[in-house]
């Protein structure tokens, strides 16, 4: 069995464009960034471990030398996984060849033009926030220019409202799974077929037929993730709020211009409760330095309760009782104070709060 003929350079490089176009590529950038960064650590070390060749600290520069390149290699092999499933939807015979290629171009890429740091892996932020949130928040700390905004998130999560279009969709982030694969499918679609036009062009029958067959199964994977996209839609909007969590927005006093803040509160498996996120809670915790605990629950549970009174309320032809004031209610014209019950109800909910006023971002 003869090895199959190595691609010519110039078709080489229209697949590597080809496969450019396609949402994966952001994140086979984002692992050889990780490579790039690797390399100058180890470049480092290799530097330091021939400066200190001769003298007694020597064995300490080879450990950190060999920690280095580890890393590396890690990091390298991180990166040809990820060309490598790019490059699947290629000839099983030009595979290898044509993963290869991605990952030294992304390669030269990220060394000619480094990620910026909102495009980078979300872990690799995540580290430089605090490992174990310290500070606990009690009311008796809560100023009134946080309870005023206490009670604006909390109206957000009661009346929750779709947030603007540009603060939904993060440059840095990727999509959620079934969007993602939207994409993708529409992106190898539309490459299959020029290439199966190119080819048929060129009279490579057999390439012209593979891209042909890639073309079509790109349609039939975009339409379902379309019908199940459009199914999904149709069901939040029929259903109740809270399905997957939400990003909610918010107005803040004086002139404090729109924020949003992210929050995974969802329905139970029984639909009978809600309940927040354990990992999305974490994380917000960690970023903030905000002890909250078992907060979360209380605040889900004060949701769900809060939500079901006005929602009655309404229903009965009333106007719901101090819907403005959820939390810290208005005892005159200059103080807010906790509302009776809430903390025995609801214990670590103003800590929850807290958290995710910390985590407000500006639109």
């Amino acid at each position: 069995m003869t090895a199959p003929e190595a691609l010519h350079s110039d078709t080489l490089a229209l697949l590597v464009n080809e496969q450019r176009t396609r949402s994966a590529y952001r994140g086979l950038l984002q692992y050889a960034d990780v490579e790039r960064e690797r390399s100058a650590a180890a470049q480092e070390a290799r530097e330091e471990a021939e400066d200190w060749h001769n003298t007694p600290e020597h064995l300490t520069y080879i450990a950190r030398l060999d920690a280095a390149q580890l890393a590396l290699s890690e990091a390298q092999l991180d990166t040809l996984t990820a060309a490598r499933r790019m490059a699947g939807s290629a000839p099983k015979e030009h595979r290898a060849e044509l993963t290869e290629a991605l990952a030294a171009h992304a390669l030269q890429e990220v060394q000619q033009r480094p990620l910026r740091a909102a495009q980078r892996f979300q872990a690799r932020r995540e580290r430089l926030s605090p490992t174990l949130p310290a500070l606990e928040i009690s009311p008796a700390v809560v100023t009134h220019h946080q309870r005023q905004e206490h009670n604006l998130i909390a109206r957000a999560l009661v009346f929750p409202m779709p947030a603007p279009a540009h603060a939904r969709s993060n440059p840095g982030e990727n999509p959620d799974p079934l969007t993602q694969t939207l994409i993708e499918s529409h992106s190898q679609m539309l490459s299959s077929l020029r290439l199966c036009a190119r080819y048929t062009s060129a009279g490579q029958w057999t390439l012209a037929q593979h891209y042909a067959a890639q073309a079509e199964a790109g349609e039939r994977e975009y339409l379902l993730a379309h019908a199940r996209i459009t199914r999904e839609r149709r069901s939040t909007l029929r259903g109740r709020h809270y399905q997957d969590g939400d990003t909610f927005t918010l107005e803040l006093p004086d002139g404090g211009g729109d924020h949003v803040f992210h929050l995974d509160l969802y329905w139970d498996d029984r639909g009978l409760g809600l309940t927040v996120d354990a990992s999305e809670a974490g994380a917000t915790e960690r970023r903030t330095g905000i002890r909250v605990g078992g907060g979360w629950a209380s605040l889900a549970a004060w949701v769900l309760d809060t939500h079901t009174r006005i929602v009655d309320e309404q229903g009965a032809g009333r106007r719901p009782d101090g819907d403005d004031d959820l939390v810290w209610r208005w005892t005159d014209d200059t103080h807010l104070r906790l509302k009776d019950g809430i903390q025995d109800r609801y214990p670590g909910l103003i800590a929850a709060l807290e958290a995710l006023r910390c985590s407000l971002t500006p639109i």
